[in-house]
This record gives C-alpha cells, sequence and structure tokens, in this order.
C-alpha cells in the first residue's frame, strides 16, 4: 500500500465507443454530439469505477479541424464538456496534438499552433476543472501548448508525452529533458501515457523522477487483464505517482480493479 495515494484518473475513450458505435468516422469528435448518450455512458462507468478525474472526449477536437468537418467549433466543444460534466466527477478537458507538424518539418507556424490551443484552452476551460494536454511527440509542441495554457486559463494545467521504453519520444527528446521545461514551464503535473504497457514503463518513470519533484502522470496501455494491469500499476503508486489511469485499451473494468488496490 503506497503511503501516498495518486489520484485515480479515467482509462480509454476511443476503444469504447469502437465497441458502442464501430467505425468512429473521419472525425470522432462529432460523436459528442451524435451519439452523446453513449458518450456518456462510458464516463458514468468511469465514474462508477472509482475514477477521481473524467477526461473529455476531446482528443481529436479543434479549431483546425472545425474548419476543416465544418462544425461549429465553439458548439461542440460545449458539448463534449457537458456529456462529461454528466459523471458527477471533475472533468480535465482533453487537449490532444494539433496533428500538423510544426515547421521546418511541416507548414504549421509556432503562432497558429499557440492560436489553435489557446482557443481551446480558454473556452473549453470555462466548463472544465483541469487542463490535460495528452500524448504529444514534439517537444516544441508541448512547449507551445502549456505557454497558451498558462496564458489562457487559471485550471491546474497537466501534460504528458508519448515514450518508447528507453525513455525517449519518437522524435528524440529525452524524458528527463521534457520533464525539467515542462516544470519550468509552469505546469501542475506531467508524465507519461500511451504507446508502452504499465511494465515497459519503468524506466521512463524513473527519468521524469530524476527531473523533477512535480506529480508525475502514469496513463499506459492496457494489459489484456484488468487485474495483471492492476497489479502492475501498483509499482508506479508505490513510488509515488501522483495520478494513475490507462490509455489505449483500458476500460471501466481495468480502473475498477486499481482503484480495489488503491483503497487496499
Amino acid at each position: 500500500m503506497p503511503s501516498h495515494k495518486p489520484i485515480l484518473l479515467d482509462g480509454a475513450m476511443g476503444t469504447q465507443l469502437c465497441a458502442k458505435v464501430g467505425d468512429l468516422g473521419k472525425y470522432p469528435e462529432l460523436l459528442n454530439r451524435t451519439h452523446s448518450e453513449d458518450v456518456r455512458g462510458i464516463h458514468r462507468a468511469y465514474a462508477a469505477a472509482g475514477a477521481e478525474i473524467i477526461t473529455s472526449n476531446t482528443f481529436t477536437l479543434s479549431p483546425f479541424r472545425a474548419r476543416q468537418a465544418e462544425y461549429k467549433f465553439q458548439e461542440l466543444l460545449r458539448c463534449a464538456l457537458v456529456n462529461a460534466v454528466d459523471s458527477g466527477v471533475p472533468v480535465a478537458l482533453n487537449v490532444g496534438p494539433l496533428g500538423k507538424l510544426l515547421e521546418p518539418y511541416g507548414d504549421l507556424k509556432a503562432d497558429e499552433a499557440r492560436d489553435e490551443f489557446s482557443t481551446m484552452i480558454a473556452l473549453g476551460g470555462q466548463l472544465a476543472d483541469y487542463i490535460l494536454i495528452e500524448t504529444l511527440v514534439d517537444l516544441r509542441e508541448a512547449e507551445i501548448a502549456i505557454d497558451a495554457a498558462m496564458g489562457a486559463t487559471d485550471k491546474p494545467v497537466m501534460i504528458t508525452m508519448t515514450f518508447k521504453p528507453d525513455g525517449t519520444t519518437f522524435m528524440g527528446t529525452a524524458a528527463e529533458t521534457f520533464a525539467a521545461r515542462a516544470d519550468a514551464l509552469g505546469v501542475n503535473a506531467l508524465g507519461f501515457n500511451c504507446t508502452v504497457n504499465p511494465l515497459e514503463g519503468h524506466t521512463i518513470f524513473e527519468k521524469l523522477r530524476s527531473a523533477t519533484d512535480l506529480p508525475i502522470i502514469v496513463q499506459p496501455n492496457q494489459l489484456d487483464d484488468p487485474n495483471e494491469f492492476a497489479d502492475a500499476m501498483m509499482w508506479y503508486a508505490e513510488r509515488g505517482a501522483g495520478y494513475v489511469g490507462g490509455c489505449c485499451g483500458t476500460t471501466p473494468a481495468h480502473i475498477s480493479a486499481l482503484r480495489a488496490l488503491l483503497d487496499g
């Protein structure tokens, strides 16, 4: 039993929605409106499983994508947050990567990226209790997102990047470098999600811990058996993780099993 009990986050949304509605389509964020009861049901299931923070279904939602798909950004963002608030649990606004590469690797300018993040966070922060920027692979995009968040909201800001088991991103950034930069920019918590399962994330965690005293977020992908997942996640809880939860493939059963172990 850890001396400090971490806050329990929820698990995957995308795979849960796939199980309910099948093909998510090119713009999965539209399901917040077209299948709102399915989305709410998933949020409620995670709350019932013991999650203390529910993450909004807004990973793919952005002003840029709204222009592409010709939907009303502010209206759909509010719909997604209302769906999450329905759970009765505090809500984190999920802010994903913009899906475009920054210059010089792509054509996205830094100022344009900052405007995208600022708009999303300023509006979403009105209903959300936390801001969770997640699954970033580019440290520059992470820095821009944090900077935008600091200017757009007074809500707690958390951020996760995705790493290989050796503790580097697919663009070569070391976990220690990310942790030091995010800490210096003023986030409230930082960590990793996706890519690895809980048995593969030990090096990432240790490298993050070596570079910051901030609470560390651990949201890896599934292990097929929820009890094995929960057992593996206790490694992080026992070493002082601030937040634990799941990413791809995890279910309310995974979160429930972890809740049971955290509660002893």
